[in-house]
């Protein structure tokens, strides 16, 4: 079971990420398929160590076919600052700091950089020569929201979004989101 919701519907006034994204476009977002009512800090570390790229062979096949259109391009050298406005990281927004307590593991996770995590919410950002994108992750009452911001480097960044549309909607969230289900499912068990 797995719920997409309309973006409106996403506004938590706890959550500070609506104060810093005023200049991205909110592409994806998503109700985890899971309830918990354990600390939003463990099921960080959960969500950490689930690797997208174990969730289905047509998922993995898709991240090492784009990184390898990466590397032939040249398009995953990281971009130093955020489009238009010269800032380094979304960080530079923030009033007060939040540090990110937990590492982040060595999968699909590697290219994002900590922004900031807080009792209900973290975000991660990262940034190539395609795209500059942040994940947030957000927990409300018993539900889990992952969302997916945005920022345009211009044409390019545009048709790549609009190209990888179709995979993002209707193989990579549904194949990773049951994945994620399954093995808090397992996770759960264990407890």
């Amino acid at each position: 079971m797995r719920i997409k919701i309309i973006p409106r519907n996403n506004k938590h006034n706890e959550w500070i990420i609506h104060d810093l994204v005023h200049d991205f476009v909110l592409r994806d977002i998503w109700c985890l398929p899971i309830k918990t009512e354990r600390p939003f800090r463990e099921f960080l570390q959960f969500f950490f160590s689930v690797d997208p790229m174990n969730s289905a062979l047509i998922v993995k096949t898709l991240f090492k076919f784009r990184l390898s259109l990466g590397r032939i391009f040249a398009l995953d050298s990281e971009a130093t600052c955020i489009p238009i406005t010269g800032e380094a990281s979304i960080g530079e927004r923030l009033i007060h700091q939040f540090p990110f307590e937990l590492p982040l593991p060595r999968n699909a996770f590697a290219h994002f950089h900590p922004v900031y995590q807080r009792e209900n919410e973290a975000l991660l950002e990262t940034s190539n020569k395609t795209i500059f994108a942040l994940i947030h992750l957000g927990k409300k009452d018993h539900e889990i929201w992952l969302s997916v911001y945005t920022k345009s480097f211009g044409l390019l960044s545009d048709c790549y979004m609009g190209m990888i549309k179709p995979f993002r909607h209707y193989i990579i969230y549904p194949l990773w989101l049951n994945y994620i289900k399954k093995e808090w499912e397992k996770n759960e068990q264990t407890l």
